[in-house]
């Protein structure tokens, strides 16, 4: 997986509508994007929700991913050079991802305070992501310890709030800094915004992984299409973070080359011709753009030199040139 850059998770979830064609076109859309990974759920309406009689019960049973088809799309994801990872919910759907070789396991902030669920993904000693909506930081401290004490090799926190869509006021990025403070651990950002502003920021705010939803179409129906991007946002997206990393650079400050040859600063010239050994005086200096030799506030240092070989006028003055 990679590390130097933020991991990128386009998440399907259930916008597959039970159709393994658009499943499959998703998975085209996040490696067109060039995302790292796509991402789906592995949910079981009669393990969330048990009374049947519940309305919700019927809109979760819509929209489980039938597992059969994991082999399929995690064997057509390694045909489009793209991760395919999953959110599992229960034990089996653990199993199910070990047996068909899953590289990292989200863990979904509904189960972020299911203890036994993070010991099951801890003891497959594989990397979990680990989001924290619905939780404060005593749920948070629990769960990375648990993780911790049962082998998860490399875990990230993912901070989010589950609220679909999430309003910019409430995302609230520099929660990720006091995540990553508090816990010591990689930082990353689960987007449920409307647009692609958020994860460009918590790029720039150091997300180790960014993960977000997409879609075909916002207008068709389900639960997770309407506050999810589109392919061409997602790919712009992947874009834009590409170039804030890029941006981020050096954390030390130099002068560019490229400035030193055309920036806007005043230099030290001969205003007329300048012979070996003359003492070089305030009249024989010019001062103007570009400084590419000294610049003009050493003007006094040089005035008083003598120049170490002959100048002509309006020849740029180096330090080799003055003794």
């Amino acid at each position: 997986m990679k590390t130097a850059s933020s991991y990128i998770i386009a998440e399907a979830g259930s916008n597959h509508d039970g159709k393994l064609s658009q499943a499959k076109q998703l998975i085209d859309i996040a490696a067109e994007a060039e995302a790292d990974a796509v991402k789906f759920q592995l949910f079981r309406a009669d393990t969330l929700y048990p009374n049947k009689n519940q309305p919700v019960h019927s809109v979760v049973k819509a929209n489980e991913l039938p597992r059969e088809w994991l082999e399929e799309l995690m064997d057509y994801s390694k045909s489009r050079s793209i991760d395919c990872l999953a959110t599992p919910f229960d034990k089996e759907a653990i199993s199910l991802l070990e047996n068909v070789g899953v590289k990292a396991y989200k863990c979904g902030s509904s189960e972020t305070t299911n203890h036994k669920l993070l010991v099951q993904l801890a003891r497959t000693h594989k990397p979990v992501y680990l989001s924290t909506g619905m939780c404060t930081m005593a749920d948070i401290a629990e769960a990375v310890e648990i993780l911790d004490a049962n082998g998860c090799p490399a875990l990230t926190i993912l901070h989010c709030y589950s609220l679909y869509p999430t309003a910019y006021e409430d995302a609230h990025l520099r929660v990720m800094n006091t995540l990553r403070h508090a816990f010591q651990k990689p930082v990353g950002f689960s987007d449920h915004s409307l647009g692609i502003a958020l994860p460009i920021a918590a790029a720039a705010l150091g997300a180790t992984v960014i993960e977000k939803h997409f879609t075909l179409d916002r207008n068709m129906k389900g639960p997770d299409h309407s506050y999810a991007i589109e392919p061409h946002e997602l790919k712009e997206m992947v874009q834009q973070i590409r170039n804030v990393e890029k941006s981020l650079g050096s954390s030390e400050k130099r002068l560019h080359p490229e400035e030193a040859a055309y920036g806007r600063r005043d230099g030290i010239y001969s205003k007329r011709p300048i012979k070996k050994g003359q003492v070089v005086t305030a009249e024989d200096l010019l001062i103007q753009r570009p400084a590419t030799a000294i610049a003009a506030r050493y003007r006094l240092s040089v005035s008083g030199m003598t120049a170490r070989s002959d100048l002509n006028e309006g020849s740029s003055i180096n330090w080799q040139d003055v003794e």
